[in-house]
């Protein structure tokens, strides 16, 4: 086959089409939208704080620690993702066990209404040890540890090249500052495969700090998965 120099050839094979082109043309993929109508969807006034924790039974593990009986304000229809209203602290929480790819950027949208106007938004990642990269330091070489990328406290080891956040997290923080706000983000790593007491005390200790309470006492034995590379 003769090849002109600068010649484009567009790949024919199924193995070189991208996931994340023509979207709108992919059956398989639906817009994410709210379980009401969208006049509805009304960020409640004075909100405080937005903090999104997202992984593995990220939200059954909020309903055991924070949530109890609270219903969802919002759930998505197509999507794992829910939010919850606590006014008496003036807080959303926002759970999402997504795993989808394309699904962050459109979900990041649907929640820009809430982001956009609530003065501290917070990015928790739960995510396997495995997944951190680098050199051992500090608390690393427990159960669980977290790192915080443009964290306000000083006391939280940094989150370092060539470890990065991802998922909603990271959508809600690219949007933050792009609009010039504020984002906070953590990534929590985990080294069991159950949630315990033990392994959630940085998950714990940081919504402490942002003025969420855990209920104390509580019985936490959770199966986050089959093995450590749930996400």
């Amino acid at each position: 086959m003769e090849v002109d120099f600068g010649e484009i050839l567009e790949p024919i094979s199924r193995a070189f089409w991208d996931d994340y082109d023509d979207l709108t043309e992919n059956e398989e993929y639906k817009q994410p939208e709210w379980n009401a109508d969208d006049r509805d969807v009304i960020c409640p006034e004075n909100l405080k704080s937005f903090i999104v924790v997202e992984g593995q039974k990220a939200e059954e593990l909020m309903k055991l620690l924070v949530l109890g009986d609270v219903k969802p304000f919002l759930s998505l229809k197509t999507g794992y993702v829910s939010l919850y209203h606590l006014p008496e602290t003036k807080t959303m929480i926002c759970t999402s066990e997504e795993k989808n790819l394309n699904y962050y950027g459109p979900i990041t949208e649907v929640l820009s209404r809430f982001i956009d106007k609530t003065p501290e938004v917070v990015g928790i990642s739960i995510q396997p040890s495995s997944l951190h990269k680098g050199q051992k330091d500090g608390d690393s070489d427990k159960v669980s540890f977290i790192r915080g990328l443009n964290s306000p406290f000083s006391e939280i080891y940094p989150l370092k090249e060539p470890n990065f956040i991802t998922g909603v997290s990271a959508g809600v923080a690219s949007w933050r500052k792009f609009h010039d706000l504020t984002c906070f983000c953590f990534a929590v790593y985990v080294e069991a495969l159950r949630f315990d007491s033990q392994t959630i005390e940085p998950l714990v200790g940081i919504l402490k700090k942002f003025g969420v309470q855990c209920k104390e006492g509580q019985n936490i034995n959770i199966k986050a998965a089959e093995s450590n590379l749930y996400m």
